[in-house]
């Protein structure tokens, strides 16, 4: 049976990639440990430094607190809020490297970098608000450093020793390898993620593809299941107007082979020994020919129609060059794979039906499963056509013995002899004086038999019984009973027919039907157009699904544990 392969699983990256903002907040929170725990250190040991200058102290006491509220905003603040400290973390260290170095020097780096670092973090509308207050921010920063003088000597009132030129030069370096290090590690996390999400993206395309191909194989197989359904459904009508046992094998192979594009249907019966499996019909010019020659097979041997009907089981051949219960036939040479399916009808062994295909692993457990269904009917209708037959015949015999007695009553009548079925002399039937007497009644009573078993009687009131009488009854009893058993068959066919076509235009809906609410919407209305009821529903026991696909059958018998309104239980109602 050819299967689809699974879709592999999906791995952690791959839930998050459609979730942008989740990945910003990851990024975000990490961007503010490296640039908090970077910064933190370099305050401190400026705080340190410059502890004596007062208005210098406070500035790097309260940028220490900002980097320490930056630290702590991950768990208590939202998503926004943590943005907006960033900024202003980034606008505080733009100011302070403008008074610094100069607003031309480096100051407008940071401000840049607020700008980047602000469009990748907020929405389109906070990073034009961003990119406002930046513009303000630089534009008054621009005009005090430029038109007023403004620097770190004149705004925090130190002396300008205090940022000599080697203080200038150790705090651009660290500035610098600070700065430099936090563009690193956002870039390399940028670049890192791009790479994931680029393998991710192959990942999901390779899964979105097997999945298309699992969905166009599983709609193949629906759309075969469902000609499959039909053609039963097709051959199954065309049979049950057939009551011909050699018309029906002839168009049972004919049909099937159609219906299904096979190489070679055969069907074979037992004969009455029980020694041989005669091929009554065969597909093509191959089949007519060996039936022509009487081709048959030994019981004994180890042949796949031989074993099938012997074991009453179904035999498959997937590889006829792989399998030793296959010989090789000359009138099928191209056969490489073979079902061989039993025909049973009441218990009783009729033969077996031979399937061939010129493809190795041709037949699935789907095709298997319709084959044997297929076959059980094929069976049934050949077992019926048989009996059918046989009641013909006995009727012929029965209509030839009613001819032939009324004829003899007809002579009786009109000549007042009977026939002596021995020398052909003509007797009287009754003596040639007349009794001035009443004469007797006689009560006849006989059962109606069928099948051995009492199915009624017939009581008759006569005023004169002779043995001839008693012939013409049996005839007629037989007669009736007779036609009782083809009347009793004529139904039992019309009913099979009738159940046949039911169940299959009920599975050619549920082919169609691909969940168990449309599954159970189109089971009620199909019953109830059969039994006409007025309200019906259908339960489902999700766990016993689960619990029977766990065990590794998907045909395990649901069972309903609980009303279709409890919870846990899933169910359909169709009312009508």
């Amino acid at each position: 049976m050819t299967t689809t392969p699974a879709a592999p699983e999906l791995n952690q990256d791959v839930s998050m990639l459609p979730n942008i903002q989740l990945y910003r907040q990851q990024l975000l929170g990490m961007f503010i440990n490296f640039m908090g725990l970077g910064a933190l250190p370099i305050l401190l040991s400026f705080l340190w430094r410059f502890w004596h200058f007062e208005r210098l102290r406070y500035f790097y006491l309260a940028f220490i607190a900002l980097t320490i509220l930056l630290l702590l905003s991950r768990r208590l603040f939202s998503y926004r809020v943590q943005v907006t400290l960033l900024m202003v973390f980034l606008h505080v260290l733009a100011v302070y490297s403008a008074l610094y170095w100069g607003i031309f020097s480096g100051g407008h780096l940071f401000f840049l970098a607020a700008l980047l670092i602000g469009s990748l973090f907020l929405d389109v509308s906070g990073a034009v608000l961003n990119l406002i207050a930046t513009a303000v921010v630089h534009t008054i920063l621009a005009y005090g450093t430029l038109e007023l003088g403004w620097t770190l000597v004149s705004v925090f009132k130190v002396p300008p020793i205090a940022f000599q030129s080697r203080n200038r030069w150790v705090g651009a370096t660290i500035t610098f390898i600070f700065g430099a290090s936090t563009l690193i590690v956002l870039i390399h996390a940028l670049q890192r993620r791009l790479e994931t999400a680029v393998e991710d993206s192959v990942h999901l395309a390779q899964i979105l593809d097997q999945e298309r191909q699992r969905l166009v194989a599983q709609e193949r197989r629906l759309q075969r299941r469902v000609r499959q359904i039909r053609a039963v459904s097709e051959i199954i009508n065309a049979l049950s107007e057939i009551l011909d046992p050699e018309q029906l094998v002839w168009e049972v192979v004919d049909q099937i082979q159609a219906h299904f594009a096979l190489y070679y249907v055969g069907i074979f019966t037992v004969d009455a020994e029980f020694e041989y499996a005669i091929l009554q019909a065969g597909s093509g010019e191959a089949g007519r020919k060996m039936v022509q020659e009487g081709y048959r097979l030994p019981l004994g041997g180890t042949s796949l129609v031989a074993w099938a009907i012997t074991q009453r089981k179904m035999r498959v051949a997937r590889d006829t060059k792989l399998d030793p219960g296959h010989f090789p036939n000359p009138f099928l040479p191209y056969t490489r794979s073979e079902v061989a399916i039993p025909l049973i009808a009441r218990g009783e062994i009729l033969g077996a039906i031979t399937i061939q295909s010129d493809r190795p692993n041709a037949f699935d457990e789907e095709d298997l499963r319709t084959l044997q269904t297929l076959a059980n009917s094929v069976a049934l209708a050949l077992a019926n056509a048989q009996l059918f037959q046989r009641f013909q015949s006995q009727l012929r015999e029965i209509e030839a013995l009613h001819q032939r007695l009324f004829e003899q009553a007809w002579v009786e009548q009109e000549t007042g002899e009977i026939e002596a079925e021995a020398h052909g002399e003509r007797l009287p039937s009754r003596p040639g004086y007349e009794v001035e007497e009443e004469a007797p009644t006689h009560v006849v009573r006989r059962p109606l038999l069928l099948y051995g078993h009492p199915v009624g009687e017939l009581s008759l009131e006569v005023p004169v019984w002779s043995e001839s009488d008693e012939e013409i009854l049996e005839g007629v009893l037989t007669s009736l009973t007779n036609s009782l058993m083809v009347a009793r068959l004529l139904s039992s066919l019309q009913a099979y027919v009738r159940r046949e076509e039911i169940r299959y235009r009920l599975a050619e809906r549920f082919s169609e039907a691909l969940d168990f609410d449309l599954l159970a919407r189109v089971t009620l209305q199909g019953l109830q157009e059969v039994f006409g009821f007025n309200e019906g529903w259908l339960r489902l026991d999700v766990e016993a699904l689960l619990a029977a696909e766990e065990a590794g059958s998907p045909y395990g018998s649901p069972r309903a544990t609980s009303p279709p309104d409890e919870p846990g239980a899933s169910s359909a109602e169709e009312s009508a």
